[in-house]
């Protein structure tokens, strides 16, 4: 055989086992992703969380100070926000609220109406709706409570907040400002939603000085995922799409802006490096 010919033989069969190779831990380490029994891989969008193992993955109390729960999908898709700022178009998008704030006429009173429907959900069995209530019970805490995370905001820039009727709410600033409102919305301190389900604290019995003791497990959420399981060494967090997702903080916009509800299930996963998380992309681990 001409030795070309032979080299060009070998060369492909080279390529072939080299192919074969990469292909064979495929199946094997999707079947190590840690996903309850039943549940498919097709079926979750898998997450990096961005940080190493987290400390405490019991605690899912998203206001405290240090809270380690803020990359494993609590602020992404269990709680949410008034409105979103669109970094395309410069514009305040309703979310929660029902529409833009409404001020008086010196900037020092601040009115919000909700969207009705929304509800709290545990994946548990616990649900009663969201309503203004929540609102202001969120603010007013956030003011009496220095361990809660946007206790120097609200601070600096509230006097109280009060309900006006069970989908609005008023606050009252120690000063104008026409830009209060970006403090709600998914930028600077708004990604700590001020929004706390008051049943759920009230029915614990716990003052506003004391919110920041609880564990807040499992997690009511107004968002279209609850929580399903977790690692227990911190991991891994599986959140799972609600039932009632219409009845979620993103249901109304469903046929409207969203085509569709999204995956049945999101898994945040620990990756110490970045040579891991490439590995784990490449075998299908990480989308």
């Amino acid at each position: 055989m001409d030795i070309r010919a032979l080299v060009k033989i070998l060369s492909i069969l080279f390529v072939i086992s080299l192919f074969l190779i990469t292909m064979i831990p495929l199946n094997v380490v999707n079947a190590q992703l840690p996903l309850p029994s039943g549940v498919k891989r097709e079926e979750v969008l898998v997450l990096d969380t961005q940080v190493s193992r987290v400390a405490n993955p019991n605690n899912y109390n998203r206001w405290v100070i240090g809270a380690p729960t803020n990359v494993v999908g609590l602020s992404q898709g269990c709680l949410d926000t008034l409105w979103y700022v669109n970094f395309t178009t410069g514009t305040v998008d309703p979310i929660v609220a029902a529409g833009l704030p409404e001020y008086n006429s010196d900037y020092s009173v601040m009115i919000v109406k909700l969207r009705k429907g929304m509800v709290w959900n545990n994946g548990r069995g616990t649900r009663f709706p969201m309503t203004a209530w929540d609102w202001v019970f969120g603010i007013n805490a956030t003011k009496a409570n220095k361990n809660l995370i946007a206790y120097a905001t609200v601070n600096t820039w509230v006097e109280t907040a009060w309900v006006i009727d069970d989908y609005t709410f008023a606050v009252k600033l120690k000063k104008s400002n026409p830009y209060f409102h970006y403090y709600l919305t998914l930028i600077g301190p708004g990604i700590y939603d001020y929004v706390m389900p008051m049943q759920y604290f009230r029915a614990k019995g716990l003052k506003f000085e004391e919110v920041h003791t609880d564990d807040y497990n499992p997690p009511l959420c107004i968002g279209p995922y609850v929580l399903d399981s977790y690692d227990p060494g911190g991991t891994w967090f599986l959140w799972r799409r609600r039932d009632d997702w219409v009845n979620s903080s993103v249901g109304w916009m469903v046929g409207r802006t969203v085509p569709w509800p999204g995956p049945k299930y999101v898994l945040f996963r620990v990756f110490p490096s970045e040579s891991e998380k490439i590995i784990a992309m490449i075998r299908g681990e990480l989308d």
